[in-house]
């Protein structure tokens, strides 16, 4: 099935309960450096299966939360992927220059996601599962 919101231009896919409960805990771990709670991640699940919001609107309602503004500030809805993109590249440059002095090669993907995550600010990588390549 295909949604389109009402204020919005774009349309969207129905996700499966694996993708959104994906989606759900990535975006927490990007945006509140920890793990969704039970009922955050049941509440955004549901809400995302059922075509209520997409992918991007779960961060926007978290940089809305309290918690968010207190540790990060506060990033207006439009400046979502600014915030992103600084939060994700200024990490990636770092980690892509260490690893090139070390190794002399580029980093796998898998090696930048990964350390990227443990760069976060305020995050403790033994919390979140590594991911590992297939």
């Amino acid at each position: 099935m295909i949604f389109k919101l009402p204020d919005s231009p774009y349309k969207f896919r129905e996700y499966t309960p694996e993708e959104a409960n994906g989606i759900v805990t990535a975006a927490f771990i990007e945006m509140m450096q920890r793990l969704p709670k039970s009922d955050e991640l049941t509440s955004f699940t549901k809400d995302l299966i059922a075509g209520q919001y997409q992918a991007d609107s779960v961060r926007r309602k978290l940089m809305k939360k309290e918690e968010f503004i207190i540790r990060f500030g506060t990033v207006a809805n439009n400046d979502l992927h600014n915030y992103r993109t600084k939060l994700w590249m200024s990490n990636l440059k770092k980690i892509d220059q260490e690893y090139i002095n070390e190794d002399g090669n580029y980093p796998s993907a898998l090696h930048l996601y990964n350390n990227v995550l443990n760069r976060l600010p305020g995050t403790d990588l033994k919390r979140f599962p590594v991911i590992t390549g297939q």
